[in-house]
């Protein structure tokens, strides 16, 4: 009886163990690179947390692997583009096989009525969506919110080029400043 029970976790070990390295192996078998991996149990994850900043670490990747290269969050393979133009062709031109997302810890909690055209899991929903927001972004009300953007962006290199030379500032409040005086500013248009 010991022997058995033994020789059964043996093969549920090594079926586990094998299922794991599957799945590690998920990147190299589409020859796409991808940084080693220090944790089973969080995968990349592990390194985006303890690094400084999680854009700077992506970015450290992307000089190093490319611009298209793979990630584990946990077990999950993820892949990492920072190509525009593939980025463009995925996300722009064919969107419509592209339309599924993975469903985020957020929607999980707050349920399915709220997701967003990015978080829309269903072809359905997403073309019900964005059959909703394509008349707000049209060609004609962008080409009338240009000026508007124009002049606000005018305003916020006046107020840059206002700032003495070598002198630190955060430039984040700003660009703040600047959405926010579009926004007010379309507002006012329609």
């Amino acid at each position: 009886m010991v022997i058995i029970s033994i020789l059964l976790i043996c093969i549920l070990l090594f079926l586990v163990v094998y299922l794991l390295y599957n799945r590690f192996c998920y990147f190299s078998n589409r020859s796409i690179p991808s940084p080693p991996i220090p944790s089973i149990l969080f995968g990349h994850l592990s390194d985006l947390w303890s690094a400084k900043s999680y854009s700077e670490q992506l970015r450290k990747w992307t000089r190093q692997y490319g611009s298209v290269y793979g990630l584990f969050e946990g077990t999950r393979p993820v892949y990492v583009v920072s190509d525009v133009t593939f980025i463009e062709e995925i996300f722009v031109k064919q969107f419509a096989r592209f339309h599924s997302r993975r469903m985020s810890l957020i929607n999980r909690v707050l349920g399915k009525e709220r997701f967003n055209v990015l978080s829309a899991n269903t072809s359905q929903l997403w073309k019900k969506q964005r059959k909703i927001l394509n008349p707000t972004f049209s060609g004609a009300k962008m080409r009338r919110l240009l000026p508007t953007v124009d002049t606000c962006v005018n305003i916020f290199i006046e107020k840059l080029s206002q700032t003495k030379d070598g002198t630190i500032f955060n430039i984040y409040e700003i660009y703040k400043r600047l959405t926010m005086d579009v926004i007010c500013k379309f507002r006012i248009l329609l």
